[in-house]
């Protein structure tokens, strides 16, 4: 039926929730699908194709949204990108700052600068009389 959501067995739902909670707790650490698939307690496969239902995204997009959010927390908090970058376990800095951008619309330097520190004194205006 239009507008209704797939039927879903239980299982399967829990099983790729598990995943995404194993993702979210060690997205800092290097992970491996087979990982993963072990604490979901399924095969590689299925734990793709039920994240693909679930989520709309792969287990490795999920690993690569969950490391850029902790270094958008990480850039509110002011600090380095280079740091950041390493620590969210990208390559390098430009491959952390292309993601960045793509997920986000902005670069690390252009959002830390925006979300940390205090407002700019222009900041409220000031009401004309």
């Amino acid at each position: 039926m239009l507008g209704t959501a797939p039927h879903i067995e239980s299982g399967e739902s829990e099983m790729t929730a598990r995943a995404a909670a194993f993702i979210r707790t060690n997205c800092l650490s290097p992970l491996s699908l087979e990982q993963v698939a072990h604490a979901a307690g399924c095969s590689r496969f299925t734990l793709i194709r039920g994240f693909r239902r679930d989520y709309g995204i792969t287990p490795h997009a999920f690993l690569i949204d969950c490391r850029i959010r902790w270094g958008q927390r990480a850039l509110r908090r002011g600090a380095d990108i280079a740091e950041t970058a390493l620590n969210c376990h990208f390559a390098d800095q430009a491959h952390f700052q292309r993601t960045f951008k793509r997920l986000t619309a902005a670069t690390p330097r252009q959002y830390r600068q925006a979300t940390s520190g205090p407002w700019p004194r222009h900041w409220p205006p000031e009401v004309l009389p």
